[in-house]
């Protein structure tokens, strides 16, 4: 019922049952029932596939009967029926190293499961796993979950030098490795950052013209290989490096506005300046908008200028800025920029009620802080939860393989 590392992240949310005549299945009659059984859901993490999530109903238990083993006395444990049982009558052989007698008869590994009973409060047991998971709650309810992918515009260098054939270890040129390299990661990253792709200069009679977008945001990545694989070096003999300009050029891009997303630039160059500069100040221009830009800078090749790019991340919030020189590395600071701009948000598109909200990963009880440094946030005017500091970087670094996301519930725990 849970996704798996890599493969998705299965979210579950849970509402009491006050709020609406629909979320009324908490109550004490012995009769009642679960409702809506909960079918999990996942997605991939980063992805804008959507999950619908099911919750069940917690019943009450009358007195004498029991809901998890804790409520009953020593040497017994809680049985289907909701009564505590004697383990010897569960499990009258006794069960092997490693194995546990489970509430519903017979022995399952330790920490598995055969009922509800056999799992700890608040978590409840997925039968066809035997293993214990998020569920349940005050409630029941059920909605869909975007995970929000930011947009990144590739800023590229495409000045003649881009033609010289001395990446080591290749017989390619900065450009062939350049294309590829945009061709992995636009590939591997498609279904969590949405790209778009400026090239410079311009190549316009006399040089130093600003780079213009060849390619929008969102664009597929089949639509940015082609353009980068079928695109002309200016090799016009005129200056036209030009970073600021190209940087400038895209102070208050639309596209790069998008105040429901995070909005990166992935800068390369294999050169420095020529048309005057400005690129730290264009940089930092681009932090500092209403809607905020960073600018991650790579630079390929032994002929940049180390400070420049230097001064051009430090302005931007991103340094220190990334030297490739040659394939391997040129692939490892694009895969890094990409994963460090892939997204902590993720869009409830129900709202939830005016409750506390608890996060928890991969069922880990701990849960997380609402932390706007090393937890979440949740901005209700964007319905959206976002993660911050340490847990974000968890959920990039791909150890989080489960979020659970509860309100409304008394216990900071997910059922």
């Amino acid at each position: 019922m849970k996704g798996k590392c890599g493969a998705g992240i299965g979210i579950w949310a849970l509402a009491t049952a006050a709020l609406t005549p629909a979320l009324s299945a908490c109550r004490s009659d012995t009769s009642a029932a679960t409702a809506d059984a909960g079918t999990d859901a996942s997605f991939d993490a980063g992805t804008d596939q959507q999950s619908d999530v099911g919750l069940d109903a917690i019943i009450d238990v009358p007195s004498g009967g029991c809901q998890i083993h804790a409520d009953c006395p020593s040497g017994q444990l809680c049985g289907a029926s909701g009564s505590c049982v004697d383990v010897s009558d569960l499990c009258p052989g006794g069960c092997e190293a490693g194995m546990t007698c489970s509430g519903g008869g017979g022995c399952v590994a330790v920490g598995g499961c055969k009922i509800d009973a056999d799992c700890a409060s608040s978590f409840v047991c997925d039968v066809a796993s035997s293993t214990c998971v998020p569920g349940g709650g005050c409630g029941a309810s059920e909605f869909t979950i975007d995970v929000v992918q930011p947009n990144v515009m590739l800023v590229v260098d495409r000045s003649g030098s881009m033609g010289d054939a001395d990446v080591p270890g290749t017989n390619m040129t900065r450009w062939q490795v350049t294309v590829q390299t945009i061709d992995t990661v636009t590939t591997a990253y498609a279904n969590k950052i949405r790209f778009g792709l400026v090239l410079f200069s311009a190549c316009e009679p006399g040089g130093c013209s600003p780079g213009t977008i060849v390619l929008p945001i969102p664009s597929t990545p089949a639509q940015i290989n082609q353009t980068a694989a079928s695109t002309e070096l200016c090799n016009s003999n005129d200056p036209e490096t030009s970073i600021g300009s190209t940087l400038q050029a895209l102070v208050g891009e639309p596209s790069l506005q998008d105040p429901g997303r995070a909005n990166a630039i992935l800068l390369l160059t294999d050169g420095q300046d020529n048309c005057g500069g400005g690129g730290a100040e264009a940089a930092q221009q681009l932090i500092q908008q209403t809607v905020p830009v960073k600018t991650f800078v790579v630079g390929f090749s032994g002929d940049v200028n180390a400070d420049e790019l230097t001064s051009i991340a430090q302005a931007a919030g991103t340094a220190p800025y990334y030297q490739a020189d040659d394939a391997a590395s040129l692939q490892t600071a694009f895969d890094t920029i990409a994963a460090h701009v892939a997204s902590c948000t993720y869009q409830l598109q129900s709202t939830p009620p005016q409750e506390q909200l608890y996060v928890f990963f991969n069922n880990d009880p701990a849960g997380i802080a609402s932390d706007p440094a090393n937890g979440y946030t949740y901005d209700p005017a964007t319905n959206t939860l976002t993660f911050h500091g340490s847990a974000c970087d968890a959920l990039q670094a791909g150890t989080v393989t489960d979020i659970d996301v509860v309100f409304g519930c008394p216990k900071p725990t997910p059922r």
